[in-house]
């Protein structure tokens, strides 16, 4: 049997859980990024809460928006990942990103009033369905970063043709 760095083994009879091979680090002491992860996803991920820190209070922020200002205008789904998987030691504005649409993408029940909530009160205006009007309170930030402006400018061009990237 051949090991990788990640082997899935599981049984259909017992249905074991899913265990993951680490490997040791490099001789020069990097680490190994587990399950095909890589020293720039670390970094897109660092740009990212970057990213979701700078939100301004009273304003929100797509996730694609996020995205694009973190280097890849089309990773909208990694930075909801990148929420979900924060901790709360991360102190991440999370409340502050929203879908494309300008809703909330949270569930009732499952996060959606605490984020409804906390928007209301830095007086983000919220419809009942949890809708942000995005001409009114989108955040429209300064952007040094030539790479990150291009990105953040094609994100903006498929919101106003009306087809969010993917």
């Amino acid at each position: 049997m051949v090991l990788h760095d990640v082997d899935i083994l599981h049984s259909m009879k017992t249905k074991s859980p899913v265990r993951e091979k680490r490997r040791p680090a490099t001789p020069d002491g990097r680490a190994h990024f587990p399950s095909g992860l890589s020293e720039s996803g670390a970094g897109f991920t660092r740009k990212v809460k970057d990213a979701i820190r700078s939100v301004p209070k009273g304003r929100v922020a797509t996730y694609g928006q996020i995205a694009a200002l973190a280097g890849n205008e089309r990773a909208a789904r990694q930075v909801a990942w990148i929420l979900h998987s924060s901790s709360p030691k991360d102190r991440l504005p999370w409340h502050r990103v929203i879908n494309a649409r300008g809703g909330i993408s949270l569930k009732r029940g499952a996060g959606f009033e605490e984020q409804m909530r906390r928007l209301k009160a830095e007086s983000v205006g919220l419809s009942r369905n949890g809708y942000v009007n995005l001409a009114r309170h989108v955040w429209q930030p300064s952007i040094v970063r030539s790479r990150a402006l291009r990105n953040y400018e094609k994100f903006l061009e498929s919101l106003e043709k009306g087809s969010p990237p993917r």
